[in-house]
C-alpha cells in the first residue's frame, strides 16, 4: 500500500510529492525494488505529459519516490464531480495523454494501468497540463541487456480490472494496443458518464470484457452523434489488429470527430437520466495527487466486496494539512511524517508479533 504526501527539499526549498510505500518484514526489500523499478521506467520517458521523477530511495525503512508536485485534480475526481465532459474537453485531454503515451511506447514501456485516477489535470497558470501517473505496473517490451523486468510474473493479473483489455483480462501477451483499449475505456467513461462494463464480481467483469456486446455511447448519452459510436467501434475492437495502431492515430481520429461535433453545435454534456451506480474502483496500486496534498490510499475492502454496486466516492483524506516538517534521509527532503511513521511502525510491530505467534 502507498500514500503520497507534500514535501520540500531542505537545500533549495523545491516542493515535491513524496510517495511512501508501506512494507514490513521480508516485504521491505521487495517494496524498495518496486520503487526503484518504477523510478527507472518513468525516467526513461521524456515527455511533459508524464509525471517527472526527482529522486527515490528509503528512509528509516520506508521506500519513497519523490516526484514533481502537481496541483489540480485527477480525471477520476473530475468525472465524479461532473459525471461527464464535453467532446471538446475529452479531445483536449486525449491529445495530451496520447502524446505522453506515445513517448512511453516509443521507449518500450506499456503502462498497463491507465484509468481516470492515473490521469492528472495539472494547473499551470491559466493552462491545464495533462500528466500520466503511476508506472508501478508498467511492462518493458524492449529487449536488451538492460531490460527492466515486469512487476509480476507472466500469467499474473495486473492492472485495474474495469480498464483491462480483453487480452490483458485473459492474462495473454500484450503490446501497446492494450494501453489503447484502456484509454478507450477512459474516454468512454468521460463522454457517457458510465463505464462500458459493469459487474458484481471480478470474474463476471472479465467475462464481459472478453465477450459481451459493447454498448454504443449514443445509447447512454443521446447527445453523442454517430461519429462517436464509429470511433469506439475501432477504439474498443477486441482484436488488437483492428484497433488504432498508435496513441497518436487514436487522438487524431477523435480530434476529427470533435471538429464535426463543434461544427454541428451539439452540446454533448446535456444531462439525461441520473447515472446508474458504478462498481467501486478496484485498486491494484495507488499514488494520487489532490490539490497538492495527497491523501488517497488503496482500499482495504475484502475481495468479495470490491465490485459491489456502490456509488463511486473518494476515501477520506489521510491528512487535512501538512504537519510540521522533519528532516528525512539522504536526499535531505522534508516531509510531514510524524503521525504517518508512528502508525506505520505500530502496524509493522503488530504484523511481526502476529507472525511470531503463528
Amino acid at each position: 500500500m502507498s500514500s503520497v504526501w507534500e514535501a520540500k527539499n531542505v537545500d533549495i526549498g523545491t516542493p515535491v510529492a513524496m510517495k511512501l510505500v508501506t512494507a514490513v518484514g521480508n516485504k521491505a526489500a521487495e517494496a524498495l525494488a518496486r520503487v526503484e523499478r518504477e523510478a527507472r521506467i518513468t525516467t526513461m520517458i521524456d515527455s511533459p505529459n508524464v509525471v517527472a521523477i526527482i529522486d527515490m530511495g528509503a528512509d528509516r525503512g520506508l521506500p519513497f519516490l519523490a516526484m514533481e508536485l502537481l496541483t489540480g485534480e485527477d480525471l477520476g475526481t473530475r468525472l465524479r464531480r461532473l459525471r461527464r465532459i464535453s467532446v471538446a474537453d475529452a479531445s483536449r485531454i486525449l491529445d495530451q495523454v496520447a502524446s505522453g503515451l506515445e513517448q512511453a511506447h516509443d521507449a518500450g514501456v506499456i503502462h498497463r494501468d491507465l484509468k481516470p485516477d492515473n490521469i492528472f489535470l495539472h494547473k499551470a497558470g491559466d493552462r491545464e497540463i495533462v500528466k500520466i501517473l503511476d508506472f508501478g505496473m508498467a511492462k518493458m517490451v524492449v529487449r536488451g541487456a538492460d531490460i527492466i523486468e515486469s512487476a509480476a510474473q507472466d500469467g499474473t493479473l495486473i492492472g485495474t480490472p474495469f480498464a483491462m483489455s480483453p487480452e490483458q483480462a485473459r492474462r495473454g501477451s500484450i503490446d501497446k494496443r492494450s494501453d489503447l483499449w484502456s484509454l478507450g475505456v477512459v474516454l468512454f467513461r468521460a463522454l457517457t458518464g458510465v463505464r462500458p462494463f459493469r459487474a458484481k464480481s471480478i470474474g463476471e467483469l472479465l467475462s464481459q470484457i472478453s465477450s459481451d456486446p459493447i454498448p454504443a455511447p449514443s445509447s447512454l448519452n443521446p447527445a453523442l452523434p454517430a461519429e462517436v459510436d464509429r470511433f469506439f467501434e475501432k477504439a474498443l475492437a477486441r482484436d488488437p489488429a483492428e484497433r488504432f495502431a498508435s496513441a497518436t492515430e487514436m487522438a487524431k481520429a477523435f480530434a476529427e470527430v470533435a471538429a464535426k461535433v463543434r461544427e454541428a453545435g451539439v452540446d454533448t454534456t446535456t444531462a439525461g437520466e441520473p447515472a446508474p451506480s458504478l462498481p467501486l474502483n478496484i485498486e491494484v496500486s495507488s499514488g494520487f495527487y489532490k490539490d497538492a496534498i495527497i491523501v488517497k490510499e488503496a482500499p482495504a475492502e475484502p475481495a468479495a466486496e470490491l465490485c459491489a454496486e456502490v456509488p463511486e466516492a473518494l476515501p477520506a483524506p489521510l491528512i487535512s494539512a501538512v504537519p510540521e516538517p522533519k528532516k528525512a534521509g539522504r536526499t535531505r527532503i522534508l516531509v510531514g511524517l510524524g503521525v504517518a511513521i508512528a502508525a506505520l511502525v505500530a502496524a509493522g510491530l503488530a504484523a511481526l508479533l502476529l507472525a511470531g505467534r503463528n
